[in-house]
């Protein structure tokens, strides 16, 4: 072939290769509008599967780069602070349990404040299953070295054995629901002598009460309804039972604590129903009961104080609190109130961050948690991020 044939083939060829370059460096156009992305029906890929393709919008593609923050880690978690403690309990050899709401877990101290055990995960409220909490509200131990957690936000009661190992739960895991085997936010757990097991469900207006095996016994209230009689209740919140089987009913938008006996028939209220109050007859949204051989405590909590009763006269006998504020002996909103076999007395300081221990004698004598600071983190973890920004130099904040 001659050199002036081959020049024009020779050219041909280049510029074919040059169009077929630049039609592969080319942007990916948008495919049908009716297709996820505008993907190909034949690429065989979702982009929503994928973390470091490109999904494409129009003519935008976007590449992930990098994460910020740890994922399912809140905050550095550790056993000196506690995010919202609102419910206590104690075990029968004298150590506490405390449920720590925001922080998601139960947490277990000996009589010393030295930290022992813990149930969920640090500040992760996104799963409810066998080892992570939703809300915990409330958190106690039964005859036989069970624990139970009152999971509010998920709608459950959880069984756990005395090394935190899952054993069950009544209730179905975030479904609320007026039947015997649903709840609508339950607050609080107790236990009867018989070993039945009674819960608190708010939003229904009622206690449940259980067997040992959960089976449905009796109902104390009305079914979503709420009022003023004996019969009722306007918010039922904790729940504790006496030696003789009587139980105590906290009976938050009532203003008022119901006290029933072992047959479940009314016997008494302390405080004045539906009327709020600062004296030693009134209360303001109790939110706390417990009760010991000799004394009825309360969690008074809108007064920021406990107040404590005669058992058998239910007349007034002393107050802890010296008021709003975050010293010793100061609440800010006591949620719940424990006593043990020694009369040793905590109470849930949940605006304060902290649970505070007393003696039989009403006198202060140490702190769970950290007052003011419900945890620690570092500049890697966000606690529930709700927004972002980026200005004019590219920051994110």
């Amino acid at each position: 072939m001659k050199l002036r044939q081959i020049v024009p083939l020779l050219i041909l060829i280049l510029l074919a290769l040059s169009a077929a370059g630049a039609r592969a460096s080319a942007p990916a156009q948008a495919g049908p509008p009716d297709l996820p992305g505008g993907r190909p029906p034949d690429s065989g890929q979702d982009p929503r599967q994928s973390l470091t393709g490109p999904a494409v919008s129009g003519s935008m593609s976007f590449f992930y780069k990098r994460t910020f923050g740890v994922g399912e880690v809140a905050y550095l978690a550790d056993n000196a602070h506690l995010y919202y403690p609102t419910g206590v309990g104690v075990d029968g050899s004298g150590n506490l349990w405390v449920a720590e709401t925001n922080g998601a877990r139960a947490m277990k101290y000996n009589p010393s404040g030295v930290f022992m055990k813990s149930i969920g995960t640090a500040g992760f409220s996104a799963i409810a299953d066998e080892t992570h909490l939703g809300e915990p509200h409330e958190v106690a131990v039964d005859k036989n070295g069970n624990i139970w957690v009152v999971d509010t936000s998920s709608a459950r009661v959880v069984k756990f054995d005395a090394g935190g190992a899952y054993l069950t739960q009544l209730g179905v895991t975030w479904e609320a629901g007026t039947d015997n085997s649903h709840f609508d936010r339950p607050f609080g757990v107790a236990f009867d002598s018989a070993g039945h097991v009674y819960i608190s469900d708010s939003e229904n207006q009622r206690v449940q009460v259980f067997d040992s095996s959960g089976d449905h016994l009796a109902t104390i209230g009305v079914t979503g309804v709420s009022g003023t009689d004996n019969a009722h209740f306007n918010i039922p919140v904790r729940i504790a039972i006496d030696q003789d089987d009587n139980l105590y009913v906290s009976d938050a938008n009532n203003h008022r604590v119901q006290i029933f006996g072992s047959n479940h028939q009314y016997k008494a209220t302390l405080g004045v129903t539906g009327v709020p109050g600062s004296d030693n007859s009134h209360f303001s949204y109790p939110l706390g009961v417990a009760v010991d051989s000799s004394r009825i405590y309360v969690a008074d909590s809108d007064n920021h104080r406990a107040q404590i009763f005669n058992r058998a006269t239910r007349a007034y006998q002393a107050t802890l609190g010296a008021g709003w504020g975050s010293g010793n002996n100061q609440f800010k909103s006591p949620t719940d109130v424990a006593v043990d076999a020694d009369g040793i007395i905590y109470v849930a300081d949940r605006d304060n961050f902290r649970v505070q221990k007393f003696n039989s004698g009403l006198f202060y004598r140490r702190t769970f948690g950290v007052t003011g600071l419900p945890y620690l983190t570092d500049a890697k973890h966000y606690n529930q991020p709700v927004d972002v920004a980026v200005d004019a130099n590219g920051n994110i904040g």
